[in-house]
């Protein structure tokens, strides 16, 4: 071939190459980018065989394009260790490889009848996803000047690969996020709720099994949750010793490349389970399966916390209605009775404990007692009028000297801007709860207040 052809034939390919990597980042999937760059190589090289060969893990899968090139044929994987490296490194020619090498991916073109081929990498300096070959069942001149040209073009189409696939995962994210907003709300019980999470995993990642494990205290373990999605073959439970770290138990926690694939489950910093899918029905698990499980396990960190948020509203919420019942109550013993034994009486079945009421002098003036002796009144008594007298507003809890078993929590009780008062309810510090804690919060003068201006009309 003279020189100007040559030059016009580069050209042409140079061309056809520059035009082709412009249209393949255009795709929205890999399967029509890597379509598209087979139909292209068929019209413009005039080949015979078209074989695109993608690395998934420790393999190869070959998937050959023939006759009108429209329909590839899946060839089953074959090994890494069985292929000639160089055909991954750069563009190869069948000039450059012995004629009985026994690369299994050169004895399948063989075995099609192809004579002369060439190989082109796909891969950039990020990501290798493996190489393209085209053959021709005839002898063809190759042009070496051409083999920069043909490198170049690899890193393209490994781009398009790479824009094609994070646009998959973002469209597989999305369905996920809306199947999940359509199918699980704050009301949505456990089971159904880990129901969905494991079946949008299972799918979303194309894995034949997926379970999630819970993190279980009273035994150090993490345990499966069901329901289950497909068939687990994992252990139902995972015993962790003294060793606190979670890939020790979980080896392909965010480990892409193998046929298991584990996230974490962290709630306000803390490690509460594992979201785990096992068995890919096709090639291993890949990164963009990690940024699925990933959104999954942000996903269900979310609903738990607002969950939480929710419940604790609801029994905020419920805590201020029964509140606000005994407060009812207890504007009526105020009426039906001229001194506080109705209400300290109201109040200390509320509480299932002992309540005392002071005057602003700290006398007792009423009290229901449950297994309190008159010599522990009174010294209850003067502790009380000892620490309290002239603290704050929050009043306190007291360790009453001589009664180890027992402790009492004091608040004072004002109307108007001024302590008229003072209560005290038997409660010892592990019994301090939410319950206790509302009802320091809202503070007695939320009951005694109205009572107080009740007895003043009265």
């Amino acid at each position: 071939m003279d020189e100007n052809k040559r030059q016009k034939l580069m050209k042409k390919i140079e061309n056809h190459l520059r035009t082709t990597a412009r249209k393949l980042v255009k795709f929205n999937t890999e399967g029509e980018a890597l379509q598209y760059l087979v139909n292209s190589f068929g019209e413009e090289l005039e080949c015979d065989l078209i074989a695109i060969v993608l690395k998934e893990g420790d393999h190869v899968v070959p998937t050959l394009y023939q006759g009108d090139f429209q329909r590839g044929i899946p060839h089953p994987p074959i090994a890494m260790a069985n292929c000639l490296p160089r055909l991954f490194e750069g563009s190869t020619t069948f000039q450059e490889v012995e004629e009985d090498s026994p690369c299994l991916l050169i004895e399948l073109l063989r075995k099609n009848g192809i004579k002369t081929w060439f190989s082109v990498p796909i891969k950039d300096q990020e990501s290798e996803y493996g190489i393209c070959m085209i053959g021709f069942r005839r002898y063809v001149s190759l042009l070496a000047e051409a083999r920069q040209l043909f490198d170049d073009f690899g890193e393209d189409v490994a781009l398009a690969v790479t824009v094609a696939r994070q646009k998959e995962t973002q469209r597989r994210k999305m369905v996920g996020l809306q199947w999940l907003a359509q199918h699980v709300s704050l009301d949505t019980p456990l089971e159904q709720f880990v129901e969905k999470i494991v079946e949008r995993a299972g799918k979303g990642t194309n894995a034949g099994g997926a379970c999630m494990y819970l993190y279980r205290e009273e035994d150090n373990s993490f345990v499966v949750h069901p329901p289950l999605y497909g068939k687990v073959a994992s252990p139902k439970q995972v015993m962790m010793k003294n060793n606190y770290r979670v890939s020790d138990y979980f080896p392909f926690l965010e480990r892409p490349g193998g046929d298991e694939l584990t996230v974490p489950l962290v709630v306000n910093f803390k490690t509460i389970g594992v979201l785990h899918v096992e068995r890919k029905n096709e090639g291993t698990f890949t990164k963009e399966d990690v940024e699925i499980l990933d959104m999954l396990a942000n996903y269900v960190a979310v609903m738990l916390e607002n969950v939480r948020l929710y419940q604790q509203e609801r029994d905020h919420t419920n805590r201020l209605r029964f509140l606000l019942q005994y407060q009812q109550k207890l504007m009526k013993e105020t009426i039906r009775h001229e001194d506080f034994h109705g209400i300290t009486k109201t109040v200390s079945h509320m509480f299932d404990k002992a309540v005392i009421v002071f005057d602003r002098f700290m006398r007792p003036i009423a009290h229901e007692r449950s297994g309190l002796s008159g010599q522990q009144l009174r010294q209850i008594a003067k502790q009380v009028f000892n620490q309290v007298l002239g603290k704050s507003r929050m009043g306190g809890h007291i360790q009453l000297e001589g009664l180890s078993d027992l402790s009492i929590v004091v608040w004072p009780i004002h109307n108007g801007g001024d302590a008229v008062g003072y209560l005290a309810i038997e409660a010892s510090p592990n019994e301090m709860d939410d319950f206790f804690s509302s009802w320091r919060r809202v503070g007695p003068q939320y009951f005694f207040d109205p009572i107080y201006e009740t007895k003043a009309r009265v």
